[in-house]
């Protein structure tokens, strides 16, 4: 079986059956995208671990910006690929957030429950 998971620096790799082989931290959901549209927007490298709920190391937030410096065309295509998607662009600090799961299960509940409604409208 071919791996299917490349190491492209110390803590950034690619699962290509996941994430859409995008970068990311190894071992993490968070990717390389997600740390540089957090420091382009004005936030110090130290403090992005915070706002990423401590699912990344400072070294591992470093090791992305490098990775970036080296590969600015690759990850700038993931942020336009989203950003042309802006339906499956969520926010890093949202998508990772420990309350997504329970985010996305009340979305589905109601979603439901209109379709119910939507259903007994029509008889």
């Amino acid at each position: 079986m071919a791996n299917l998971i490349d190491t492209l620096s110390r803590h950034i790799s690619r699962d290509r059956e996941s994430q859409q082989g995008e970068p990311i931290i190894t071992g993490t959901p968070v990717t390389v995208r997600d740390i540089i549209l957090l420091w382009r927007s004005g936030s110090r490298p130290e403090s992005i671990p915070d706002t990423l709920y401590n699912l990344v190391t400072p070294a591992q937030v470093f090791d992305a910006i490098s990775f970036y410096l080296d590969y600015p065309l690759e990850i700038d295509h993931w942020i336009a690929w989203y950003e042309a998607r802006p339906h499956l662009d969520v926010p890093a600090t949202l998508r990772l957030s420990p309350l997504w799961d329970n985010i996305i299960e009340n979305i589905a509940a109601e979603r439901r429950a209109i379709d119910v409604e939507f259903q007994a409208e029509q008889i």
